[in-house]
């Protein structure tokens, strides 16, 4: 608690914020760019298959749903 405290009156509260929120939230962009890359080479290698382009927009709207409830 005391690092936090520190880091705060060193910083800045805003930095801090930024910091804690970048922390939070970059595991779910990780999670979403993973779904994109995912979507993309599915539909780059065969745009005939349709259940594979389904299944990766139902992940990406799980995840986007997810991020929303958080």
């Amino acid at each position: 608690m005391e690092e936090i405290l520190q880091a705060i009156s060193t910083v800045g509260f805003p930095i801090a914020v930024a910091v804690y929120l970048l922390v939070r939230i970059e595991p779910r962009i990780t999670a979403l760019t993973n779904c994109v890359k995912d979507l993309t080479s599915i539909v780059g290698t065969d745009s005939r298959n349709t259940e594979g382009v389904k299944i990766a927009i139902e992940k990406l709207t799980l995840e986007i749903a997810r991020m929303n409830n958080k």
